[in-house]
This record gives structure tokens, C-alpha cells and sequence, in this order.
């Protein structure tokens, strides 16, 4: 039986790899707020369980079983975060961390009728694509906001979850999957973006590093 702390180890590391490579151990630790030799442990645990292919000093990539055990916690995790925003009115700044703490206790039993009660939605209040029950995860084509140029108009399409000071911030100037911005100025000297975000009156200023952090669907100019 995989621990609720090993489903962590391997979700974590499916979201390090998902285009290619390995999840070192210090990645992997950073991510988790854990030392570098729980790691380890962990790593050669999930390996003996045949979740990871483990090399010491290397780090760890997930096998069939580990990528069809992943999808099942993504999914577990997201639509989680999708019933605490739609149904409950939680923050989708808070909504990472409690989807956390409550997913390891909901049995698929209850995630299945919260999927239902949401109308089977596509992807997590952030924009990040819900697998189905079948571990089936959608195909989205996204690129980062920074990338656009002055006159661009986009759609956003997702919002790194992981910083929840961020996401309120961004949250107040509409920065939310579906909303259609223009970037209307560029500082060369700085990196700062400039949006002009659809139906708000005020503009928007992003260091380069917020822009990246930031993904959108092609242009629609």
C-alpha cells in the first residue's frame, strides 16, 4: 500500500518531470520542505514499490506505474481544489494548501461525485488540466506571458499555484484562467510588462519574473 507521504513523493516528482529528465534529490526536498536524506529514503522506498526508476547521486523518474499512480493523485488534488473554490467560496490563493491537507482522507467515492457536482471540469481553478478518471491528462499549448509582445492580446490559461501571496495579488488585477489581456509596453531596461486586462480600468505592471509566471493560450490579435 503506497503512504499518504509516498503519494506526495511521486505527484512531486511527476510535476518535475513531466518534460523529461529526472527529479533530483534536492529538487524533490525543496519542493517538500524535507532534508535531502528523507529523500533519498524515500526515493529508494518508491523504487522497491516500483513507482521510480532511483539512481543514487542522479535522481529519480517515474515508471508506467508511477505515472498512472500520479495521475490519480493530480486528479484527487485538483478537483479538490475546484470544490473548495466553486462550492465553498475558498480563496484560490488558500486552495493548493487545503486541497493538501484534505485530499489524502477523501476516498475516490467522494472525488467522484465532487467531479460530478462541478459539471466534470476540465481543469483547477489555476488553469492546470484535471486528468480523467482514466488517467488521461488534456494536451494544452501555453506559453509564457513574458514572451508576448507589445500589441499581443491573450487569454490566460494558467497561474503557477505555488505561491499564495502571488496568486491574491493577482487575483485583485483579474489575473485569473479565461481573462483576456493586452500587453500594451515593455521596459527593456527593467523586463516590466504592461497589461491592460479586459474589463478593469487601471493598468498592470509585472517584473519579468511574475510575467513568467503567468501562461496564456495564442493570440487572438
Amino acid at each position: 500500500m503506497v503512504s499518504h507521504a509516498m503519494e506526495d513523493y511521486v505527484a512531486t516528482v511527476w510535476r518535475l518531470t513531466r518534460r523529461g529528465g529526472v527529479a533530483t534529490t534536492s529538487e524533490v526536498a525543496r519542493r517538500l520542505g524535507v532534508t535531502p536524506a528523507s529523500t533519498s529514503y524515500m526515493f529508494r522506498k518508491m523504487a522497491e514499490a516500483g513507482l521510480v526508476e532511483y539512481k543514487e547521486y542522479a535522481g529519480a523518474a517515474l515508471t508506467p506505474a508511477g505515472e498512472t499512480a500520479a495521475m490519480g493523485y493530480i486528479r484527487r488534488h485538483r478537483v479538490t481544489e475546484r470544490f473548495l473554490v466553486d462550492v465553498l467560496g475558498i480563496g484560490w490563493d488558500r486552495a493548493d494548501a487545503l486541497a493538501d491537507q484534505m485530499e489524502h482522507a477523501l476516498p475516490d467515492e467522494v472525488i467522484d461525485r465532487m467531479d460530478a457536482v462541478l459539471g466534470h471540469p476540465v481543469a483547477c481553478p489555476h488553469g492546470y488540466p484535471i486528468p480523467s478518471k482514466e488517467g488521461v491528462l488534456p494536451e494544452r499549448h501555453l506559453k509564457e506571458l513574458h514572451q508576448l509582445a507589445p500589441g499581443e492580446t491573450a487569454r490566460v490559461g494558467q497561474v503557477a499555484e505555488d505561491d499564495p501571496g502571488l496568486l491574491a495579488q493577482f487575483g485583485r488585477h483579474g489575473l485569473k484562467p479565461g481573462a483576456t489581456l493586452t500587453v500594451t509596453g515593455r521596459d527593456g531596461a527593467t523586463g516590466t510588462l504592461t497589461l491592460q486586462v479586459e474589463g478593469l480600468p487601471d493598468p498592470v505592471v509585472l517584473t519579468s519574473a511574475n510575467a513568467a509566471r503567468v501562461r496564456v493560450h495564442a493570440s487572438k490579435s
